[in-house]
């Protein structure tokens, strides 16, 4: 996955998202993502509507352009609508690493997730 200079050189400090220039939700899926060594930015907790404009914000600034969505929260389809609505589109599924190795075999776990494409603004 793409590193993200600046959020790797806050990681320790007390700095807010707002002085990142970050979305939460954004920062959380970054780190999360990489700690599981996702090829791409995996949404794997909730995702809130109202977040879905400043998370597109913070994709198009570190530019971004396809993200995953491995959450398995119900309402998924208003989630990708929301986002669908605010310049992203769905290209389909695939599947993404979790954080956590499978207790049964000792292997990195795997688990579907949707495929959004963020749209030029």
């Amino acid at each position: 996955m793409k590193t993200i200079e600046s959020l790797e050189a806050a990681r320790g400090k007390e700095i807010t998202f707002e002085e990142l220039g970050v979305h939460r939700t954004f920062y959380w899926a970054y780190r999360n993502s990489r700690e599981a060594d996702t090829e791409t930015l995996d949404f794997e907790d909730v995702i809130w509507e109202q977040d879905i404009p400043g998370i597109v914000e913070s994709c198009r600034r570190f530019e971004i352009n396809r993200f995953t969505i491995s959450c398995g929260m119900s309402s998924m389809a208003e989630t990708i609508w929301a986002f669908e609505k605010n310049g992203c589109c769905l290209i389909g599924m695939t599947e993404v690493n979790t954080r956590f190795d499978d207790w049964k075999t000792g292997q990195r776990g795997r688990k579907p997730a949707f495929e959004i494409r963020v749209l030029p603004a």
